[in-house]
């Protein structure tokens, strides 16, 4: 989220009958979705989260919002809640739980993931008992909503954050906040590098959590920046990876070593969160330019 922007605005009204696509004027500039879809009256158009400022969000439905220019957030809060209606084509009950409907998303989502296994839904809940009073969470580089998502879901008086850099990773977790009507959350399709530099951002969440992001030197660099003083990163990680390779980094960002938890699931056997307090301030300098932290761990 850059400096100017701002919320998109919702286009189209509240249909009178929730089983028949509203109407809406067309949006104001051209627009097209790709031909294999758009013609196929058959399935739903794929939604795209892109440089063209416009995100399709089930435009089978007819669904069409603008965003900002910058083309990099989208707030779920702001979309319609009507949404939630038109997933039969996915299979989704209204009776299953939120979680399982979570889990058939991501299975319908081409590309997103090799298998949309509910143990690795469940892994990230592992999380939960070490949130304690957060009142916000950021899950930095978010892919399918995990944790971030299943948290959400758990605990719904939290206001999460999604960065993804991924455009169609980005674009997916809109249209899952929106079909499962999760309130206050916020997807910034940009790299943690880049976002950890926004005002907006930075400093500003009380826990930040990460799941298979990058080794954990990287991980720090990446996730810190966005804590307050006082807050912590959760970093999901199995017994292989020892936290003391992170030692450097851990200081130079401002933080702490706290705890590393032995928290095994049934995707990660040996799984441990480590727990990193923000003590001090991030320097400015950090995070350094997009791909550094990979390339150049510190």
């Amino acid at each position: 989220m850059t400096g100017n922007s701002k919320l998109g605005r919702q286009f189209g009204e509240e249909p009178q009958d929730p089983q028949e696509p509203p109407q809406q004027p067309p949006p104001p500039w051209p627009c097209s979705l790709p031909k294999s879809r758009a013609d196929d009256d058959s399935l739903p158009a794929t939604a795209k989260l892109d440089t063209s400022t416009l995100v399709f969000v089930d435009s089978h439905a007819g669904q069409i919002w603008l965003v900002s220019l910058s083309a990099n957030l989208v707030r779920t809060s702001n979309l319609p809640a009507q949404l939630s209606h038109r997933y039969s084509y996915m299979g989704i009950s209204m009776e299953d739980s939120k979680l399982e409907e979570f889990a058939r998303l991501i299975a319908a989502w081409p590309g997103l993931m090799a298998t949309a296994d509910r143990a690795l839904i469940d892994d990230g809940l592992v999380l939960l008992k070490h949130l304690g009073n957060a009142r916000n969470l950021v899950d930095v580089g978010s892919g399918a909503g995990l944790p971030g998502i299943a948290i959400k879901i758990k605990r719904p008086h939290l206001d999460v954050t999604l960065v993804e850099a991924d455009q169609s990773k980005a674009a997916f977790l809109v249209h899952a906040s929106a079909a499962l009507q999760l309130q206050q959350v916020t997807v910034v399709a940009r790299r943690a590098e880049d976002a950890g530099h926004d005002p907006e951002l930075r400093e500003a969440f009380d826990v930040a959590v990460a799941r298979a992001l990058a080794p954990l030197p990287v991980l720090v660099e990446l996730c810190l920046p966005f804590v307050r003083v006082g807050g912590r990163v959760l970093a999901q990680k199995t017994e292989a990876e020892d936290p003391a390779t992170a030692m450097r980094a851990i200081e130079l960002l401002g933080g702490e070593l706290s705890a590393v938890h032995a928290s095994p699931s049934a995707a990660r056997g040996a799984g441990t969160v480590v727990e990193i307090r923000k003590a001090r301030r991030t320097p400015e300098r950090y995070p350094r330019r997009p791909g550094v932290p990979a390339r150049k761990p510190l």
